[in-house]
């Protein structure tokens, strides 16, 4: 089953950039950090493995204390027309995965999406407007 499941997330990383959200969890969402910078976030719809639309999300991290951050929860929420969230999805930008090494974000570096790559939101309803989301650091872990 896990394999099965590995095999699927390699697809959609090749289609349409990173497919790797978070478990969920009960999470104080932090509007800001004294610790990493969440920039240029953006979204728009991308096509999946399938070929079928589907909201992808990407954005910049940067480091802006002193210690080596081993770890970032990014938490974005898509919104309706009316400017309210409808919904969002998590992600750890910087975690290991089967297809990836584990990135350590020192003082002063930026992490970034890929060029032209996307963290997909397959669980975003239809209401959703295009192109409106807010990103926020929930969490944050440091190198010991």
């Amino acid at each position: 089953m896990l394999k099965r499941l590995s095999i699927i997330v390699l697809v959609i990383f090749l289609f349409c950039g990173i497919a790797f959200a978070a478990e969920t969890q009960e999470i104080n969402t932090l509007p800001s950090s004294s610790e990493v910078e969440l920039y240029g976030v953006e979204a728009q719809m991308c096509k999946d493995y399938s070929g079928s639309a589907i909201p992808g999300v990407r954005f910049k991290l940067k480091n802006i204390g002193k210690d080596i951050i081993e770890d970032v929860e990014v938490v974005i929420f898509f919104k309706d027309k009316d400017g309210k969230a409808i919904a969002e999805e998590s992600y750890h930008p910087l975690r290991k995965t089967f297809t990836t090494s584990q990135k350590l974000l020192k003082p002063g570096y930026i992490w970034q999406v890929e060029k032209d790559k996307f963290f997909l939101a397959p669980n975003v309803p239809s209401e959703w407007k295009v192109g409106a989301v807010e990103g926020k650091i929930a969490n944050i872990i440091k190198k010991k």
